[in-house]
């Protein structure tokens, strides 16, 4: 049981490693501003590079809530491979790590492991945003709407690339 334990915490840990390579030497482009009370509220995933847990879910929903205490609350929601799947549901907490900006979160998944996201595109009706890491490992298109028309995807993922993203390895969602 030891030994399954610490083989859990190291594999974890690598999950967690951001690779150095060339890509990270380019300066991620976020974008300048953005206004807390406006970005808060319900999200739909339109697609993700995602996490190894993330893989294959359905009807991903992500609440964002501010709490009194500036923190805040993260709620996602989502089905194993369909919407017939077996129901997935997470509360994380995160906290605003850039209060000038309000572009960069802090995620607490578990434990000791975080994670630190940039809202790397927004809509100025704050109806869609594009959020990723420094790594460009993982990323999120996130809509206000269950669907986005195929001109916005297109160039979101144009502007993606062009921020050093592997749009490849984008996973549609089915919403």
């Amino acid at each position: 049981m030891k030994l399954k334990m610490i083989v859990f915490c190291v594999l974890t840990a690598l999950m967690f490693h951001v690779p150095c390579n060339a890509r990270e030497r380019n300066e991620l482009r976020i974008v300048p501003y953005a206004d807390v009370n406006r970005y808060m509220g319900a999200w739909f995933e339109i697609a993700k590079i995602p996490h190894w847990f993330e893989k294959g879910l359905a009807g991903t929903m992500i609440n964002f809530e501010l709490l009194d205490d500036g923190k805040v609350l993260v709620t996602v929601q989502a089905y194993k491979n369909n919407f017939e799947g077996k129901y997935y549901s997470k509360i994380l907490t995160a906290e605003i790590a850039d209060r000038q900006t309000n572009t960069t979160i802090v995620v607490d998944f578990f434990l000791f492991f975080t994670g630190t996201f940039y809202v790397v595109e927004l809509g100025g009706n704050y109806d869609y945003a594009v959020v990723g890491n420094e790594s460009r490992e993982k990323a999120w298109i996130l809509s206000r709407s269950p669907r986005i028309s195929p001109e916005l995807y297109d160039d979101l993922l144009k502007r993606m690339q062009m921020n050093g993203f592997d749009i490849s390895k984008l996973e549609k969602t089915i919403q």
